[in-house]
């Protein structure tokens, strides 16, 4: 026997593509900032919001600007080399390249900074609750 098309249709609405992001997003924030389960699922954007605004630690800085200087040393090429290619690609290319680079580089520093941040609004609820 065939279906009708209106009872194949769902009464839960399927998230979309950007739903499937968010959740992803909070699942990978989980893994990165373990801390923030003790937060309230509703509460937990604000807390990290909160966080991600605490001053970088002067090693968090120096390891910042550091991956930087480092990242853009490898990514040096002469003139001569590469002078077949067309401009747009070179830098196209390398921005490829870089991209994933800073985030190895700098990644730990920022998640360092987050960490930390998170703890202090932890430590600041638990003082507003007793």
């Amino acid at each position: 026997m065939r279906r009708s098309a209106a009872s194949c249709v769902s009464s839960h609405p399927r998230p979309g593509i950007a739903g499937r992001l968010a959740g992803l997003g909070a699942a990978c924030a989980l893994l990165a900032y373990p801390r923030l389960r003790e937060v309230a699922p509703g509460e937990r954007a604000g807390v990290l919001a909160a966080a991600r605004q605490a001053e970088l630690s002067v090693v968090e800085w120096i390891g910042m600007v550091g991956g930087t200087g480092a990242v853009a040393g490898l990514l040096r090429y002469g003139s001569g080399e590469l002078a077949a290619y067309p401009l747009p690609l070179l830098y196209f290319v390398q921005f490829a390249v870089a991209a994933p680079l800073l985030g190895l580089a700098v990644g730990p520093f920022l998640l360092s900074r987050t960490r930390r941040g998170i703890a202090h609004a932890l430590a600041l609820r638990g003082k507003d609750e007793s």
